[in-house]
């Protein structure tokens, strides 16, 4: 299996760092329940880094909501211009709240104590199945997760994604578990995080028994 790399020129752990320096979430540890569900876990080649699974990155919240939310949060989801799937959920409802410096179970709970919050949960970088747990930036080290990520690349291009962006070697990719209208979903996510340039994500939404992919679109995490 393969390891996380460092490199010059600002891509593999060396672009992982620099970004996680911008953004400041990606390096949140997860609950003991979510450590326990790792199972068999590879480990990070560099001396003192954590095993791969101890932590999943927290992103930030996903909220759905009620039609007509004000409260806080920003849209996480937009279509694409050639977007075209019919994903049978209505993604305007469904707002992103970034990592703060309270506990991830103190937010929910604030988030579920709010009147027109339907659901919350915690968007995380990494999986919290095992079949689909990757440390690798590229995804080199789960052969399962990069046949998910050719399947998002084609659908994200198609519906009008940045292929050059997609294609970017400092472009970083991770594959995690979503539940959005009480379904469960796998999200291949493309992160573009320049030091000096706009930063640009993309996912893929693919079900979860047949991994197809059911949405493909942008996201508003870091912008």
């Amino acid at each position: 299996m393969k390891s996380w790399r460092t490199s010059t020129n600002m891509t593999g752990l060396g672009a992982l760092i620099v970004c996680v320096g911008i953004v400041g979430a990606l390096v949140a540890f997860s609950s003991n329940s979510h450590r326990e569900a790792q199972g068999t876990r590879r480990s990070f080649s560099a001396d003192g880094m954590p095993t791969c699974g101890s932590q999943l990155g927290i992103i930030g919240f996903s909220v759905e909501t009620v039609k007509g939310y004000s409260g806080e949060g920003k849209p996480e989801f937009s279509e694409l211009t050639a977007s075209h799937f019919k994903l049978g959920i209505d993604l305007n409802t469904v707002m992103f709240i970034a990592a703060g410096p309270e506990a991830p179970s103190q937010t929910l709970a604030r988030l579920h104590s709010q009147p027109h919050v339907l659901q919350a949960d915690v968007v995380y970088a990494l999986s919290s199945d095992p079949t689909y747990l990757s440390c690798d930036y590229k995804l080199r080290d789960n052969p399962t997760d990069q046949g998910l990520a050719s399947k998002a690349k084609q659908a994200l291009i198609g519906a009008g994604a940045d292929a050059s962006i997609l294609g970017n070697a400092g472009t970083m990719e991770y594959v995690s578990l979503r539940h959005l209208g009480k379904k469960e979903f796998l999200q291949v996510a493309f992160v573009y995080l320049p030091v000096d340039g706009p930063h640009v994500s993309y996912a893929a939404l693919l079900d979860k028994s047949t991994e197809a992919v059911v949405w493909a679109g942008q996201t508003h995490w870091y912008s």
